[in-house]
């Protein structure tokens, strides 16, 4: 019996331990960052009656027989698991999230919490409000450049927040630039469907070119080109109305719209040029575009040494003697280029360069200037000049040798303004349209003459054929001849098609008189009863002379120089008209002028962005400055420093070299929309210039002296007063840039320069990292609170005031910072609550007073038992 009442009483003994824990707990519920404990149990020694016995013959194995003699207590644990958050609002109250403590020192000792409820006290300390320990982590260092950083591999000490804290006024050396550059901005590519006359359905595709020369930087201005997606032989866009400029707003309504008037390329005379290009192809020998492999155009100029222009004459043999210019590339290295011009004396200037065998790069060399001498030490400079080709990319498409040289005719502008081109939309070769001169030039039209003077003709009308059964037949609207003999006698020559060959027809003599000159009155009779063929077969209508009088005769083309030598005594027209009126104002709207209801706008989104920010001196004086960004083609970008009202800044080069150059260059990406370079740079007539070789690179940031005047973004700074600040550095790092199909969101993510500044308020990350606020509008580290991590926190020995120390057998504490290895993080404004579950602490309550009970039980029942023992003798 004794032993069953000595079992009971250890029972006893630890159930009330047991409630101990449990009221301790319950009564901490509502303590911050408080643990709560848990009591587990083991029995004691057991007293063994029988031992036990293996199997044996015809014997099984018997187990042990064992008496108990109670219970003890196994442990009392800390559980460390999270505690619920709850937000304060109080910027000192601090919580982890995740494992570690607090650290918190006496001065002498260091102890560990999880209870964040700290206070500020009269020297700017963190400490716990009950116990006056002070937090502890790290205070900031100043570099010598006043940049603020915290080695974490210093002890860590009392954390200090200064109320005076000052952050020292410092020059910015740097901006970085983060973030993206939308790729899909500009003008989109734009497709506009019409029909010719003839039913054809014409998909007509506008491609546009941004234009960076220096006179545009700053402006919107694209080279546009129109050009018939799938080209049929029936109908070609008319050359000189399928090139040109546009110029827009930042919003996309159009400023300006011009075409380029064109310039005739061709083989020199004395030679088969159609040999030195690709089977099928043909030179073009007009200004309508006919089956072109190479086209010229631009605003040609010529000037010696001093600028003064120079006139050029005719070198190719062709009997309209107009100037040229010639071009052929070497027979042995393809990319290198020969220029030959002359002067009105008869001068000859030649000069060669080498291209990287593209027309890019050989026009690009046009923009820069190309020198020519001749042989004497005289040069001159031949710029402006664009040629593009229509099936190829490579200058091999150039003939190779002097004798078979590209003939460029060049025309002077106050002849194209005169012309009758009026090439204002796009015009397209088409039976039903107006007859235009095929060469851009006053020579190249028929004239009347009164017997006195002499006038242009201007035609009314279009020519309409039709065969013996009054069919319409197609004709060739790009070959159109009229000859005037020398009595005046008119003829007009049209090529048609018949069983599959080209023929041509001739339509002769209007008044029937081949002794007579032709009049007016006559052709416009004859053009309006039907005009026979010389065959028979065709009658043409429908064309009329028009602001001429009655008995004005032709005149004779016998002499007429003009066109190539096969079309001497000829004037040659082309049958156009315009298709599409191209936009003067507002949006770029393209417009089919046999259908009002049918157009295209094309798309567009401002290519500029601008980046404003500030920067400083050293005397902590602030600037107001812009980054503009604009995009140039695919993948590349245009960008300079300015100053917000435009006035550039200065270059810093490579090699930290300041330059009176603007701040300019260009950043490109790759493929995949990342960052590739930004040392490429735009040279003066807009082309991107890829040699980094050379010490004309990209700028890598931007100079300015504040102390002079004209030279500083400030104009609130008086120049005497920040002398001693002296010249403004600023590099810029744009690795972070992107450019995906996204908005635009490029920023300064970051600078190292500031005004002087006084702390003002701080805040707490999640890495524990005080962050000042400071008078200037910036905020420094000036902080980071520690945390310990143990390998056993169950270990750690509680020393009240919700604080533990460090024991044997919880490890040494691993001090670093929140959020690495393993550590968890902080919460700024929130407390850490008691991990106490009350309905499981009464769950507890309840067995242990339900085991205390019972062994009590055990107690009083081994007692009654005893009496009953003890009566027996009675």
């Amino acid at each position: 019996m004794l032993r069953a009442m000595f079992s009971g009483q250890t029972g006893l003994k630890n159930f009330q331990t047991q409630l101990d824990v449990i009221g301790n707990n319950i009564s901490n519920v509502n303590t911050v960052g408080y643990k709560t404990s848990r009591v587990t149990f083991q029995n004691t020694l057991s007293q063994t009656i029988a031992e036990s016995r293996s199997a044996s013959g015809q014997f099984g194995g018997t187990n042990p027989i064992q008496v108990g003699l109670g219970s003890k207590i196994a442990s009392i644990d800390k559980m460390m698991t999270q505690g619920s958050l709850q937000n304060t609002g109080n910027k000192t109250d601090m919580a982890i999230k995740g494992d570690g403590f607090f650290v918190l020192s006496d001065g002498l000792s260091k102890y560990f919490s999880r209870a964040g409820n700290f206070t500020l006290d009269s020297d700017g300390h963190f400490v716990n409000p009950s116990s006056g320990m002070k937090l502890q982590g790290w205070n900031s260092k100043i570099t010598d450049s006043g940049k603020r950083y915290i080695d974490s591999n210093e002890p860590i000490q009392d954390i200090t927040i200064s109320p005076n804290l000052v952050m020292e006024a410092r020059e910015t050396t740097f901006l970085n630039l983060s973030d993206n550059l939308n790729s899909d901005v500009g003008i989109k590519e734009t497709t506009l469907t019409i029909k010719s006359s003839s039913g054809d359905v014409v998909p007509v595709k506008f491609s546009f070119e941004r234009i960076m020369s220096d006179q545009y930087k700053d402006r919107i201005v694209y080279r546009w080109h129109a050009e018939p997606v799938d080209p049929d032989k029936n109908y070609e866009l008319l050359g000189g109305s399928n090139y040109g400029e546009v110029e827009l707003d930042e919003v996309g309504n159009v400023l300006r719209w011009s075409n380029y008037p064109g310039h005739i390329v061709r083989a020199n005379a004395s030679s088969d040029f159609n040999s030195s290009f690709p089977a099928g192809s043909r030179i073009d020998l007009g200004k309508n575009g006919i089956d072109w492999p190479l086209r010229a155009y631009g605003d040609v100029s010529v000037s010696d040494n001093n600028g003064n222009p120079i006139t050029l004459s005719s070198q190719d043999n062709t009997v309209d003697n107009r100037p040229d210019v010639l071009i052929y590339r070497d027979a042995t290295n393809p990319n290198q280029v020969t220029i030959q011009v002359a002067d009105s004396a008869g001068t000859t200037y030649t000069g060669t360069i080498t291209t990287d065998g593209t027309f890019y790069d050989l026009n690009r060399l046009f923009a820069q200037g190309v020198t020519l001498d001749d042989g004497n030490g005289n040069k001159i400079t031949l710029k402006n000049l664009i040629l593009d080709s229509g099936i190829s990319e490579s200058v091999a498409l150039l003939p190779v040798g002097q004798d078979n040289a590209l003939s460029i005719e060049l025309y002077q502008s106050g002849s194209d303004e005169k012309s009758e081109w009026g090439l204002d939309g796009i015009y397209m070769t088409d039976t039903k349209g107006e007859l235009i001169p095929k060469y851009q030039d006053e020579d190249n039209r028929l004239q009347l003459t009164d017997g006195t003077n002499q006038r242009s003709v201007k035609f009314l009308g279009g020519i309409s054929l039709k065969d013996s059964q009054n069919n319409e037949v197609f004709y060739d609207p790009r070959d159109i001849s009229f000859s005037v003999d020398d009595t005046g006698n008119v003829s007009i020559t049209l090529k048609v098609k018949e069983s599959g060959t080209l023929k041509t027809v001739t339509f002769s003599d209007a008044d029937d008189d081949d002794t007579s000159a032709d009049t007016v009155e006559e052709f416009n009779t004859k053009m309006e009863s039907g005009w026979k063929s010389a065959d028979g077969k065709y009658t043409i209508s429908g064309l009329s002379v028009i602001e001429a009088n009655a008995t004005d005769t032709f005149v004779s083309t016998a002499s007429n120089n003009s066109g190539e030598s096969s079309e001497a005594g000829t004037v040659r027209y082309v049958a156009a008209k315009k298709v599409i009126q191209t936009p003067v104002s507002g949006e770029l709207r393209l417009i089919d002028t046999e259908n009002s209801q049918n157009y295209k706008v094309a798309e567009y989104e401002n290519p500029n962005v601008v980046i404003s920010t500030k920067v400083y001196d050293s005397l902590g004086n602030d600037y107001d400055i812009n980054i503009k960004y604009s995009k140039i083609s695919d993948n590349t970008w245009y960008w300079k420093a300015e100053t917000v009202e435009g006035q550039p800044l200065y270059k810093i080069t490579e090699d930290g070299t300041t330059t009176s150059d603007p701040a300019e260059g260009v950043v490109a990406f790759d493929g995949k929309g990342q960052y590739l370079t930004s040392r490429w740079n735009l040279d003066s007539v807009g082309y991107v210039d890829y040699d980094t070789s050379d010490s004309d690179n990209g700028a890598i940031g931007f100079w300015f002296d504040p102390a002079k005047t004209g030279a500083s973004p400030n104009e609130r700074v008086a120049p005497a007063s920040v002398a001693a600040a002296g010249p403004v550095k600023v590099n810029l790092n744009m690795y972070d840039l992107t450019q995906f199909a996204a908005p635009n969101s490029v920023n300064i993510e970051d600078q190292d320069g500031n005004a002087k500044g006084v702390l003002q308020n701080f805040t707490i990350n999640d890495l524990g990292e005080v962050m000042g606020l400071f008078s200037n509008g910036k905020s420094d580290l000036i902080a980071q609170v520690a945390v310990a991590k143990f390998t056993n926190p169950g270990g750690l020995v509680d020393m009240g005031n919700s604080m533990f120390a460090q024991s044997e057998n919880s490890g040494l504490a691993k001090i670093g910072s929140f959020g690495e290895e393993g550590a968890g993080t902080l919460v700024s404004g929130a407390l850490e609550m008691s991990n106490v579950d009350l309905s499981e602490e009464f769950t507890k309550m309840i067995t242990a007073q339900r085991g205390f009970q019972a062994a009590a039980r055990v107690i009083t029942t081994s007692d009654q038992i005893l009496t009953e023992l003890v009566n027996l003798k009675r």
